[in-house]
This record gives structure tokens, C-alpha cells and sequence, in this order.
């Protein structure tokens, strides 16, 4: 209780500033919430109540709606960078998610499920990207790396929130009543937001780096150490694909854990991340962002294999429950952030979410292929634990600090 008694004092919003940061905090807990009802679960649901039994067409099925994502986060990106009109972008993402999850309570084919997936794809990803943009944007320079990290420390609590019923809900009353819990939580996530600020202060101005604010997504990409930490993300995320999309399947059919367990292993992994992000984005604010950043690449690789090693269903349940994401996740957009200008920090933004699901997409059809054809669906957890070491390299010898007020 002592922590959390501190926890809720600290972000008691003593300040105008944190303030304004209240609403865009509760409303990435309200998103995580619904959230979390529905993706540890969709996989077993597609395949044993739809009734698809290939690994690949489920990595297809689970996949190719966010490519298509990509799209509509390259757009909305793009229009809140010219336009500031944030609250209104998420609140019509979130109005498309709320439609979309209710529709799926009416399919009966794994087709229909990547047709309305697909077409609520072209808008309802983008809702974290415009999150973080949004955020970093109205908070302090000096204070990025803490608004990261409590913004991924918040999607935990909501996480947290779904994931420690979601097991029981699913066993006991069915996906399609996940689905309709979930729409209205993004309902109300969408209308949490316009309690934000209308306006976006311009207190970011030591960071526009000598960039035109004009430049391309394609400019942002040429930048030297922007290209290294994204091509990191891509070397951890190619062969997590699978695992992200299709681990549960992994836990349920190879490793022997039920429902219950699925969803309590989410919850506890949550409420650790919680007590970690708490404290990581502050450090990373004082003492750098390459310290976390190479320790996150690193615990990638480890964290496979130790999965790999021990799977005996206690021993993988514990290591199920690691929120190795905690380190890795948000420390990335707050690089990102120091080296973009607020005129690009959406599109910043967006390349982070672009580089992590188009390698998740591309892996999980991969290495959902190579299962179907050997049979062996240890591949999952030993490709990543070998690969992941080269993002490592790049982290320790390649990518420079990024923070703004660089310290010895």
C-alpha cells in the first residue's frame, strides 16, 4: 500500500501541467483496458470457435490488418502535424474502434474477421502514435523521457485492469462479450480526451535541430541515429512476431497453460511494468536514454531464452509474467522525440509504430509458415533468442545518447 499510496501522490497533478496531462493519462487507460479483454484471446477464438487450424492464415489474419494500419498512421500523423487537431483525431479513432469491435460480434469466419479488422485498421491503430506525439508535445522538454514511460506505466494499469478478469470473462461469457465491453471502452476513451487542451504550447523549442519543419517522413527516416534505432526495433521485432500475435496459442497448446492463467500472467506482468515505469523515465531524463535502451535489445534475446530452457508450465508462467517490454518500449519514442522537432514529433512518432508492426506482421507470416510446414512451433521462441543479439550490437556500438541535455 505504501507504494501505491506514493504512486497516487506523485501524480496528483499538483501542477497546471500535470493537469493537462491527466485526461491524455486516463484515457490511455481506458484504451489499454478495453484492449486487453481482446488480444491475449483473439488467436485461441479464431482458432478454436472460428475454426482456423493453419498458423499461417492466422498469422495472416492477425497481421495484415496492421499493415494496413500503417497507412492510416502515416496519414493521421502527417494531418496532426499540420493541423494540431488531436483531440478530435483520437476521438474519431476511438468512435471506428467502438463500431468495429461491436460489428465482430457478428462474424462467423475468419474472413469476415480480417474484412472488418481490416477496414477499422485504416484508423484505429494510430491511436497510441497520436497519444504519445500528443503528449510529448504538451509536456516539458526535459520531461519526455518521464511522459514515455508514464504513459506506457498508465497502458499498464489499464492492462493490468482487463487482463486479471479476462481470463475468467472469456472462459465464462465469451469473446463476444469481450467485444462489447471493449467497444465501449473505447468509446469512453475517445471522450476522456476532450478534457485535454485544445491547443498545443510551442515549449519545445530547443529541439527542432535545425530541421526544416517541412521535412518528409522519408527525411526523418535519413537521419543517421533515427535509421539505427529503428532498424534495432526491427531486428527485435521480426522474430517476436509470432509470439506477440499467436503466444497464447504457444502458453494454451504447447506449454499447457488455461485461460485463467493466460490472463493472470498479462496482469501480473502489468502490475510489475508498473512499479518499473515508475521510476524508469525519470532516469532516463537524468542520467540518458542509452543506458535503458541497450539493457531493453538486450533482455529481448535473454527473456526467449530462458523460455526456450524451461518449459515447464510453472517455470514458464513465471517467465510468461516479465514485462521485458517495461524497458525497451518506451524508451524508443523518447529518442525518437529528442531528435524531431514538435512540427514532426507525430510523424517521429508513427515510424516508431510503423518499424514495430510491420516486423511483428512480417514475422508472424514467417515464422507461422515455417510451423505449418516442420510442425515445430519452438521455432517462435528460439528464432528471437538468437537474432536478437545483432539489434544489441547495433544498440552498444552504433546508436549515439539522444538525450537533449547530454550527461557524462
Amino acid at each position: 500500500m505504501g507504494f501505491y499510496h506514493k504512486f497516487f501522490n506523485h501524480i496528483s497533478l499538483k501542477n497546471s501541467m500535470k493537469n493537462v496531462l491527466t485526461p491524455v493519462y486516463l484515457s490511455v487507460v481506458l484504451w489499454h483496458a478495453g484492449y486487453s479483454l481482446i488480444l491475449p484471446f483473439t488467436s485461441i477464438w479464431l482458432r478454436n470457435d472460428i475454426g482456423e487450424s493453419s498458423f499461417l492464415m492466422l498469422a495472416i489474419a492477425l497481421s495484415i490488418p496492421n499493415l494496413i494500419g500503417i497507412a492510416g498512421i502515416l496519414v493521421l500523423s502527417n494531418l496532426t502535424d499540420k493541423r494540431g487537431r488531436f483531440r478530435e483525431t483520437i476521438l474519431l479513432v476511438n468512435v471506428v474502434g467502438t463500431i468495429e469491435y461491436a460489428l465482430l460480434t457478428q462474424i462467423a469466419q475468419v474472413t469476415e474477421y480480417m474484412l472488418i479488422i481490416g477496414i477499422g485498421a485504416l484508423v484505429f491503430p494510430a491511436y497510441y502514435t497520436l497519444i504519445q506525439a500528443f503528449a510529448t508535445n504538451i509536456c516539458e522538454d526535459h520531461e519526455r523521457g518521464k511522459v514515455t514511460s508514464y504513459l506506457l506505466l498508465f497502458a499498464s494499469i489499464g492492462w493490468f485492469s482487463g487482463s486479471v478478469v479476462s481470463g475468467p470473462m472469456f472462459r465464462i461469457l465469451g469473446m463476444n462479450f469481450m467485444f462489447v465491453v471493449s467497444s465501449f471502452a473505447f468509446l469512453l476513451t475517445g471522450l476522456m480526451i476532450l478534457k485535454a487542451p485544445k491547443y498545443i504550447p510551442n515549449n519545445n523549442k530547443d529541439n527542432n535541430k535545425g530541421e526544416s519543419t517541412k521535412v518528409s517522413i522519408i527525411g526523418i527516416i535519413k537521419r543517421k541515429q533515427v535509421f539505427l534505432i529503428l532498424l534495432s526495433s526491427i531486428i527485435i521485432d521480426i522474430p517476436a512476431g509470432a509470439m506477440f500475435l499467436m503466444g497464447s496459442i504457444f502458453a494454451f497448446e504447447h506449454i499447457g497453460l488455461d485461460p485463467d492463467q493466460i490472463g493472470f500472467s498479462a496482469a501480473i506482468a502489468t502490475a510489475v511494468a508498473t512499479i518499473l515505469l515508475f521510476q524508469l523515465g525519470k532516469l532516463s531524463d537524468k542520467y540518458g536514454r542509452k543506458p535503458q535502451y541497450v539493457f531493453g535489445l538486450a533482455l529481448y534475446p535473454i527473456w526467449y531464452g530462458l523460455l526456450y530452457i524451461f518449459p515447464d508450465p510453472f517455470i514458464f508462467f513465471i517467465i510468461w509474467s516479465l514485462p521485458v517490454y517495461a524497458f525497451l518500449r518506451p524508451i524508443l519514442p523518447a529518442m525518437i522525440s529528442d531528435l524531431t522537432s514538435e512540427a514532426e514529433r507525430s510523424r517521429g512518432m508513427a515510424l516508431v509504430s510503423i518499424a514495430s508492426t510491420a516486423s511483428m506482421t512480417i514475422g508472424a507470416i514467417i515464422l507461422g509458415y515455417i510451423v505449418d510446414i516442420t510442425s515445430n512451433i519452438d521455432y517462435w521462441i528460439t528464432v528471437p533468442a538468437i537474432l536478437g543479439w545483432f539489434a544489441v550490437i547495433i544498440g552498444v556500438f552504433f546508436v549515439k545518447e539522444t538525450h537533449t541535455n547530454k550527461l557524462n
